[in-house]
């Protein structure tokens, strides 16, 4: 539980020098005790960002950008896709992480939890208790209640659960939520939703990338960014990210001085760009040397 005062004076306030939320991920995107909302249209990949995120939090790897700061323990309740197909989904994901990280990562594939009812809301606090999550994921939040979504009333009573959660047991949430029929009207339902989180991530969809918008209540927002959803690995990265993994792929296996001719004739950037692009790659686990060949995972 977080200690914290009831009641400040202005005077305690103005003499506080205690330090704010440790990051989880940088640039405020996830700060500890507090709630970054995912908010997409529908097939916008928006689970799969929150699997890349769970990951890379209980693994301590950066990924398209997001800086993790440090390995945290990770409780994911899912209730999109069914559970044979999100396992081989997380096997692509995980396939390089570490088994110290794997354990790390908790997973829940169950679909009738209600935090409108008792006995959800006492099943999560055991597992909260006995896990101990840094981080607490959950997708969709549309699928955890039966509130209904336009009602500020009733969406206060769920996300006041959420903040319970938080406050409790001192975790930070993520939580994925959907637009409505036009994702750029922003969050589905009640403005209560769009009002409750502490940061929030933006995907809006386009033919060959997404874009990401930032939304935060404590730090200046970040610079929307354009990323591309890797369909083979099932991880987001940067163009650049991507690259290298896309020439390998058309050229087939090669060296690394090899692929970077090919970057730099194809892709029209520079040695160092081209270098850089592997780098990512081989860091993302995209791309792994054999000897001094280069292949696809």
């Amino acid at each position: 539980m977080i200690d914290r005062k009831a009641i400040y004076s202005l005077q305690e306030l103005l003499d506080d020098i205690s330090d704010p939320p440790d990051p989880i991920v940088d640039a405020g995107v996830l700060l500890k005790g507090t709630l970054l909302a995912i908010i997409g249209p529908k097939k916008a990949n928006k689970t799969f960002l929150a699997y890349n995120f769970g990951v890379a939090i209980a693994s301590g790897k950066d990924f398209a950008g997001f800086k993790i700061r440090g390995e945290h323990s990770v409780l994911m309740l899912s209730a999109e896709g069914g559970y044979y197909p999100n396992r081989e989904r997380l096997k692509k994901i995980a396939k390089k992480v570490d088994e110290k990280a794997l354990k790390r990562f908790h997973y829940v594939p169950i679909v009738n939890l209600d935090f409108n009812r008792d006995k959800t809301l006492e099943q999560l606090h055991l597992w909260i208790k006995q896990l101990k999550p840094d981080v607490l994921i959950i997708d969709p939040l549309s699928k955890f209640h039966t509130a209904d979504e336009n009602s500020a009333k009733e969406m206060s009573k769920v996300c006041k659960h959420l903040r319970n959660f938080v406050e409790e047991y001192d975790l930070s949430l993520i939580v994925v939520h959907h637009t409505g029929k036009d994702q750029y009207k922003g969050a589905r339902g009640s403005s209560v939703i769009g009002a409750e989180y502490d940061s929030a991530i933006y995907l809006k969809t386009y033919k060959d990338y997404h874009h990401f918008e930032f939304d935060m209540r404590h730090v200046a927002a970040p610079e929307t960014v354009k990323l591309r959803f890797n369909s083979e690995t099932f991880w987001f990265g940067s163009q650049e990210d991507n690259k290298a993994v896309i020439q390998l792929r058309d050229n087939g296996s090669t060296s690394k001085a090899n692929l970077a001719k090919i970057l730099m004739n194809k892709d029209d950037i520079s040695q160092s760009s081209a270098y850089r692009a592997i780098n990512k790659a081989e860091d993302c686990g995209k791309i792994v040397a054999t000897g001094d060949i280069l292949e696809l995972v």
